[in-house]
């Protein structure tokens, strides 16, 4: 399917803004950490919305490149003599795709801050989740030294009564 884009037909712009990239910008492969969020976040959490970066920087690079690519086909046809009309056609078409390249970086800033949102509520709730295993230490740490006090007073108690009864029994026998 082609595209009318600016005064000329593209097929490849159908690709670029439609299709997927087929590997990270990178050039990691996939799983790789550097696909991955940062700061140790659960990658299942994080997975789409990594995919959703990566295309949308695969996208603008995309974009990027065939941009070059155009204008760098057009300084070389640009030589022979070009009539005003195609010359105007050609400036639609570059203006036209420099407003898909400020989309892209537009969708890919909007990514990039729902990304940045995400990961500070997961590490808010990861200091939490830290700062509640701690009180949690600390409350089976006061547990455990009122159970050893406990244990202690139970056998004071214990060491108190047989000595008690040692002693009533010494007082009973005869000497």
């Amino acid at each position: 399917m082609r595209v009318f884009l600016g005064g000329f037909w593209c097929k490849r712009l159908l690709r670029v803004t439609h299709g997927r990239p087929e590997k990270c910008p990178t050039g990691a492969p996939p799983g790789h950490a550097t696909q991955r969020a940062g700061l140790g976040w659960p990658h299942s959490a994080a997975a789409p919305a990594q995919r959703r970066h990566s295309a949308a920087q695969g996208q603008l690079l995309q974009l990027q490149n065939y941009a070059d690519e155009t204008q760098a086909r057009w300084l070389v046809a640009g030589s022979n003599s070009v009539s005003p009309e195609l010359l105007r056609g050609h400036y639609q078409f570059m203006d036209r795709l420099q407003q898909a390249m400020l989309l892209q970086q537009g969708l890919l800033a909007q990514i990039d801050a729902k990304l940045a949102g995400a990961r500070d509520i997961w590490l808010a709730a990861r200091a939490r989740l830290a700062a509640l295993q701690q009180v949690l230490k600390n409350k089976q740490a006061d547990l455990r030294t009122a159970q050893g006090r406990l244990e202690q007073k139970q056998m004071d108690e214990l060491a108190a009564t047989r000595f008690r009864q040692n002693a009533q029994t010494n007082l009973f026998e005869p000497g």
